[in-house]
């Protein structure tokens, strides 16, 4: 059976390698790769300095893509690498799967994973959500061979990983606020990890509080207040797409929800009955705490950000198929399987979030050296500035230093947008005033969440 098992797995983990692949390389890189791009694509010591300063979220995947950029080259390959996570994350699911829940279990979560919508979009990004729903999957994994032989190595090791899974998304630490309620459940509680784990992550993660205390400005000022609209968006999207999906995986998932629940409470084995628990808390944690502090405190509900849920999700969902007669069981399971597949056409098909790769394409045609392009927003120059690189155009990107000592022929203004055309720039007020004394605008070219404005030197 383990045998079949492992070769099942490996046969999930190709395919989600076939679907993580697929066309990875066909959209340009959008405004958040483009920061991604911007933190890393500097001499060394810049660039760690940006990570330790500006960019501590996420600088695990930094730090990784700090070397990726310089041995690959081409959108899809620097994407490559959060595809390997993602991939990665499918054996790592068996593994937390049947130690939990049985081979059968394990399997079925699995599968679900392999194919999840969210996970191949993410795993076809620069960005480091794959690799975070990596390390927490590896951290649970660790947590639970700790549980059941805490020895100081599986202790030091799930406090690392788990560390490691909160400076690559601040988020993660949900998932450990998940595992420490269900360490509450255990009977005897076990001291030695609960002590153990939380002196070393603790020690480890006070860049972070002091990071958190200190930082200036609000990076997450664009989320929005919470919504009933907003909440099942963003419900959808975690399920795999939208309202249809949400609607699968919730009948599901309720029906799993009761299947574990009963076992959780079932005091006749208390390890079997925290077995049952983790996967429910892993669900239910993160999205309810991220809710409460978004009605009370800060607004924090964005899907992508909550993609350490998925594990649950897909647990959760495989524990009521395997519970429910066979028949019933299959067609559950094929429902998620058509809808997974659903949600992966919309994917595929969707229009690119920023078309700079084009946008930028587009100046290259009547750019001459020496002339300018500049971005609204400013932090668009990093996107921008790496497609002028790939484009070799000889062209300066960003404000000058010294306008006066600059006479371009040409400026180029690219703007983002997100729903409508915008009828304006928003600039530096002394870059605005440059141009209107010495510009006059001759053409505007629209493509997808990226306007760009040709403007000339007045004659």
């Amino acid at each position: 059976m383990l045998v079949r098992a492992r070769a099942a797995v490996a046969g999930a983990a190709v395919l989600c390698a076939a679907l993580v692949a697929y066309r990875i390389g066909d959209r340009g890189l959008w405004f958040d790769e483009g920061s991604t791009i911007g933190t890393v694509d500097r001499p060394l010591g810049d660039a760690l300095w940006r990570i330790a300063n500006w960019e501590l979220n996420q600088s695990t995947y930094h730090l990784l893509v700090l070397g990726w950029l310089r041995i690959v080259d081409g959108d899809g390959a620097l994407r490559a690498l959060s595809a390997v996570f993602a991939v990665a994350s499918v054996p790592l699911c068996f593994v937390l799967g049947r130690r939990l829940l049985g081979v059968r279990v394990a399997l079925v979560a699995t599968a679900l994973l392999a194919i999840h919508p969210f996970v191949i979009e993410w795993g076809q990004q620069l960005r480091g959500y794959s690799l975070v729903l990596f390390l927490t999957l590896a951290a649970t994994v660790l947590l639970v061979r700790a549980v059941e032989e805490p020895t100081p190595a599986r202790i030091a090791a799930y406090a690392v990983v788990g560390v490691l899974a909160v400076y690559t998304q601040f988020f993660a630490v949900l998932v450990l606020a998940a595992h420490a309620a269900s360490l509450g459940l255990l009977r005897p509680l076990p001291r030695r990890l609960i002590v153990g784990a939380g002196a070393l992550g603790g020690v480890l993660l006070l860049p972070v509080a002091e990071f958190l205390v200190n930082r200036e400005g609000d990076p997450l000022e664009w989320v929005e207040e919470p919504s009933t609209t907003q909440l099942n968006a963003t419900a959808g999207e975690l399920a795999g797409g939208g309202r249809l999906q949400l609607a699968v995986y919730g009948l599901v998932v309720a029906v799993g929800l009761v299947v574990l629940l009963r076992r959780a409470v079932d005091r006749t084995d208390p390890m079997a009955a925290w077995r049952a628990a983790l996967p429910l808390l892993m669900l239910v944690v993160p999205p309810v705490a991220t809710v409460l502090i978004s009605v009370t405190a800060k607004p924090l509900v964005e899907a992508r950000f909550l993609i350490v849920v998925i594990p649950g999700l897909v647990l959760v969902a495989a524990a009521a198929v395997d519970a429910l007669p066979r028949v019933a069981g299959a067609a559950a399971l094929g429902a998620l399987v058509v809808v997974s597949v659903l949600g992966l056409w919309d994917w595929y098909d969707r229009p690119p979030f920023d078309e700079w790769r084009e946008a930028v394409a587009a100046v290259g045609e009547t750019a001459a050296p020496g002339d300018l392009i500049l971005t609204d927003p400013l932090r668009a120059v990093h996107v921008v500035r790496h497609y002028v690189d790939a484009y070799d155009l000889e062209m300066a990107v960003g404000y000058p230093a010294d306008m006066g000592a600059l006479d371009p022929d040409q400026v180029y203004v690219l703007v983002r947008y997100e729903d409508e055309v915008p009828d304006d720039w928003y600039l530096r007020p002394e870059m605005d005033v440059w141009l209107a004394d010495h510009y006059e605008l001759v053409r505007e070219q629209v493509f997808a969440g990226v306007l760009v404005r040709h403007l000339e030197l007045r004659r």
